[in-house]
């Protein structure tokens, strides 16, 4: 089923009180999942197992195994260590001492989990208040993914999944933003430091951030 995105523009100009009401709630309830930082429970780690496969299979991809990274720039690397043939996914897996982390090179991720929050939140608002089912099957799988990881890259014969930072800081428009230390900070170590909005690196945030602090 596709997704009427013309229905849902029609009754997003008339919404009733209490849509109304629900919609500011929804958009706090999107900022929350954007923001969390809640560590997988073994139970969350099948279900993303699931989706994935589910997506996988929305697509026509051949079923993939999913790796649970903890950070974009840990699965960055798996994928670039793999090789062009793919015969070295299941090695990679089995030891990830082998992973190559001096690679700079990028990949775009598939998805970015929480970070689609800003669109994300529409649908799930249309499902779960306007009541309108003409939604894209795929489009309900991502929301629940949403709820429970960061940034994936689906490619043939592994997907990579990266989890939750541990941190994440924003000022009060929403941008990234912190005068102490990293607005971002992975489990394995991996941080992105950014003031206002802008990303930075550490030497540059360093020499910044001081202009912040009074």
């Amino acid at each position: 089923m596709k997704t009427d995105i013309d229905l849902i523009k029609k009754r997003m100009n008339n919404l009733t009180t209490y849509e109304n009401k629900q919609l500011i709630i929804y958009k706090q309830k999107w900022i929350d999942i954007s923001l969390n930082t809640d560590k997988l429970s073994a139970v969350d780690e099948v279900r993303v197992n699931e989706l994935m496969n589910e997506i996988y299979k929305q697509h026509d991809y051949p079923k993939a195994p999913t790796v649970l990274m903890d950070s974009p720039a840990a699965c960055l690397n798996f994928i670039n260590s793999v090789n062009s043939d793919c015969t070295n996914i299941k090695e990679l897996i089995n030891d990830p001492s082998k992973i190559n982390t001096d690679t700079e090179k990028h990949h775009e991720p598939s998805g970015h989990g929480q970070h689609d929050a800003y669109w994300l939140s529409l649908f799930d608002f249309a499902l779960n208040v306007l009541k309108i089912d003409k939604v894209d099957q795929r489009t309900i799988g991502l929301i629940e993914l949403a709820c429970l990881v960061n940034f994936w890259y689906a490619h043939e014969g592994v997907c990579l999944v990266s989890r939750k930072p541990i941190a994440s800081n924003v000022n009060d428009e929403m941008e990234l933003h912190c005068t102490t230390g990293p607005a971002v900070e992975y489990a394995d170590g991996f941080k992105i430091y950014a003031l206002d909005g802008d990303t930075l690196d550490f030497e540059e945030w360093q020499k910044k951030s001081k202009g912040f602090i009074k």
